[in-house]
């Protein structure tokens, strides 16, 4: 089965309800889908449960049961005969009591309505299928391009151009997401999507979320997650922590931020090939501005002292350095809120938090504008 459907349906559990009732799910297919099984599947924590399976017979197929909670299944049947996971048609749908109809048209094409749930996330799914049209066609505009005979700010350019797509899939599930997270599909796609929103996207989800949400632990989680995240906004005066520096001496974030200068926290690891591969922009930025009322802090992510001094030595990090050495458990990582690096945050001379992951041309651009 898809990886992301997996994923989806592993998070999700029963809602809570108090009536029992039939649910009919009707189905028709094109001819190309003749006599293939589908199946309708629950994703347990134990692994793949078959609920039922039927036939497609002259273009139709139908499913009956009784559904006490409204519950998330997996429908799943071959495209041919072939045993392979890109063989595979799957498709979520949401059943409670009464009639839902399915329309199985073509590969990777199926509809799914019948109540409000499916509708809406019927929606989502045609909506994303008309930005992928648009990724499909970036890629096939860019085919040909050797990024080595292209410019940074080219390939900036192009970057900007995927990502634009990529925000345009998150803000269709935010919007999911926002008017559904009181039944389990909404919440678990916001919970798919919880790491790359905002501040202000996740308390517009969670304004929607009514108190059985809230309550939980995953709805404690978020509530708690947003509460960290404010802390360290744009805006913020920055929140101190102690580390060691690479020859064991004890280091603060204060030693440096809030005492005059901007200072640039970056969060990277010797293991970390984005996090090396921007520190020549940070060696240009330093080498421009070090004597001038700029300073960068290093805050490694690594487990052992050796490949960090290593990395410090071999990418000419002339900069302060700090860390714990507890990888993501670093209590950097926890105040800072941040669930991957390379991870950047620039203070202003009184230590207020006044941009996050700046990096390549926008950092220095920014710096221009700011260091004098």
């Amino acid at each position: 089965m898809n990886k992301l459907f997996l994923i989806l349906i592993a998070v999700l559990t029963c809602l809570s309800c108090t009536s029992k009732g039939e649910f009919t799910v009707k189905g028709t297919a094109t001819k190309d889908f003749e006599g293939k099984t589908i199946y309708l599947m629950n994703q347990r924590e134990d692994g793949v449960e078959n609920i039922d399976s039927t036939i497609i017979k002259s273009g139709k197929f139908t499913f009956k049961g009784i559904q006490e909670t409204p519950t998330i299944y997996v429908l799943s049947f071959q495209k041919s005969n072939d045993n392979d996971s890109e063989n595979e048609m799957s498709r979520i749908i949401y059943i409670e009591q009464g009639k839902i109809d399915v329309d199985i048209k073509a590969d990777n094409d199926i509809k799914v309505s019948g109540n409000a749930v499916n509708d809406a996330f019927q929606k989502k799914s045609e909506a994303e299928m008309e930005v992928y049209k648009q990724l499909d066609a970036l890629q096939q505009k860019y085919a040909n391009v050797n990024p080595t005979d292209l410019s940074e700010a080219e390939l900036e350019k192009i970057n900007s151009e995927f990502m634009a797509i990529d925000d345009s899939v998150k803000d269709i599930n935010l919007k999911f997401a926002i008017d559904n997270i009181n039944n389990k599909l909404g919440e678990g796609i916001f919970l798919s999507i919880a790491n790359r929103l905002s501040v202000d996207e996740m308390e517009q989800v969670m304004n929607n979320a009514g108190e059985e949400f809230k309550s939980k632990e995953t709805g404690k989680a978020i509530l708690e997650m947003i509460s960290g995240m404010k802390k360290v906004a744009e805006g913020q005066k920055y929140s101190d922590f102690t580390m060691f520096d690479p020859a064991g001496k004890e280091i603060s974030l204060s030693d440096y931020a809030g005492k005059g200068k901007y200072v640039l926290i970056d969060f990277w690891a010797s293991w970390c090939g984005p996090c090396i591969k921007e520190m020549p922009t940070l060696v240009e930025a330093y080498k421009l501005y070090k004597n001038k009322n700029f300073e960068i802090v290093g805050v490694s992510l690594d487990a052992k002292a050796e490949p960090w001094k290593a990395a410090i030595q071999k990418y000419n990090m002339t900069w302060p350095q700090m860390s714990d050495l507890r990888q993501w458990d670093t209590q950097a990582r926890v105040i800072y809120n941040f669930s991957s690096i390379p991870h950047t945050v620039l203070l202003d001379p009184d230590g207020i938090i006044i941009a996050k992951n700046l990096r390549g041309t926008k950092l220095l651009d920014k710096l221009q504008t700011l260091v004098k």
